[in-house]
């Protein structure tokens, strides 16, 4: 039987901020993700679609000033699904299911690829192509590009908004298996230099805990970052050769903070050493009037970061913290007056270093 969702909101205001961005990655992915349940997008309905009605909730997409950016993000959506039933999620590989995401919309007109990033910074990944000499790109808003295929493959950056790729039937796309091996992180012990470091031994335990109510794990690491900057120490028992770390951490949402700014170092045997120094992108907010909200704000869904880089040989790592949301909003002035302005008081407090896992290989 026909299955539907009637009641889902996803707000692009909160605490006097405007967050047109964040609201336009979490509508879409929702979109795809209740397709591969069996959810046909005309059975999902956004709560309150326009400006109107329940003024606790101000889900809408479409205000007096005009559309929201998700209007133009499920717009677009429409128009390169339209008549393409879903037939089925993109397989990226077990480490490589962590960081994309894909949906195949198929009709007899042809095939629509939909694939995002899962809440990390910009993303390259590299597809096979058979059957073609280029395929058709277009962006969130519509744009259209043609991609070269070069050696049956063509590279493309993968941001947390969709990207669709668009082939006749006659293509087959082949995503690459990513299997980055054992992950070790959970025989190294961790050390947090904050106050009030809770369940920091869940850091590695192999559960991506969550907050939701009724989860049965939801006791993820968290400590309280009064000052900057603090770091959290990663030892094992003898010296490994590491490659790739990936850090899950928080969505930027009410209590929750998202971790933005970081240094990776390594400790070799003398003093710590740079590997990467990870800075996200978030600009900084802006004074504006419009429905419900004093400012804009430009976060995204940052959650996690997957990094990559040359191979070191070290017994330790530390993550030096820098910068981290406070809840929901940018750390930058005009967000949080705004948010103090509209609420009288910080969505979280205290800020928090916040992490559901970690995971580290060669």
């Amino acid at each position: 039987m026909p299955v539907w969702q009637t009641e889902r909101a996803i707000s692009a205001h909160r605490g006097g901020s405007f967050m047109p961005l964040a609201q336009a990655i979490r509508t879409s992915f929702h979109r795809d993700l209740l397709e591969t349940l069996g959810v046909k997008s005309e059975n999902n309905q956004h709560y309150y679609l326009l400006e109107h009605g329940y003024g606790d909730c101000p889900s809408y997409i479409w205000s007096a000033y005009g559309p929201h950016m998700a209007a133009m993000v499920l717009r677009t959506r429409h128009g390169l699904t339209l008549n393409r039933p879903c037939a089925g999620e993109v397989d990226f590989g077990v480490t490589g299911n962590k960081i994309f995401h894909g949906v195949r919309y198929s009709g007899e007109s042809g095939d629509t690829f939909v694939l995002r990033n899962l809440g990390t910074t910009d993303k390259e990944v590299t597809l096979g192509v058979k059957g073609a000499t280029s395929v058709t790109l277009v962006d969130w808003a519509g744009n259209t590009s043609e991609l070269p295929v070069k050696d049956e493959a063509v590279t493309l950056t993968l941001t947390q908004l969709p990207s669709y790729l668009t082939v006749p039937k006659t293509v087959s796309i082949l995503p690459p298996n990513i299997d980055y091996g054992e992950n070790f992180a959970a025989a190294a012990t961790y050390t947090f230099s904050g106050t009030n470091a809770i369940n920091i031994a869940s850091i590695a335990n192999g559960v991506m805990e969550s907050h939701h109510p009724g989860h049965p794990a939801q006791d993820f690491f968290r400590g309280d970052l009064h000052e900057f900057p603090q770091t959290l120490e990663i030892t094992f028992p003898d010296q490994r050769d590491i490659g790739k770390i990936l850090i899950f951490a928080q969505r930027p949402d009410n209590n929750y903070c998202a971790l933005l700014d970081f240094d990776l170092e390594y400790f070799d045997g003398g003093e710590w050493k740079t590997i990467e120094k990870v800075r996200s992108p978030h600009i900084s907010s802006e004074r504006a009037a419009t429905v419900n909200a004093m400012a804009y704000s430009w976060g995204d869904d940052l959650n996690f970061h997957a990094l990559t880089f040359p191979q070191v040989t070290a017994a330790k790592l530390r993550l030096v913290v820098l910068r981290a949301s406070v809840g929901f909003v940018s750390d930058d002035p005009i967000a949080v007056e705004t948010v103090l302005s509209a609420w009288g008081g910080l969505p979280a407090n205290p800020k928090q270093l916040q992490i559901r896992e970690i995971e580290i290989y060669r």
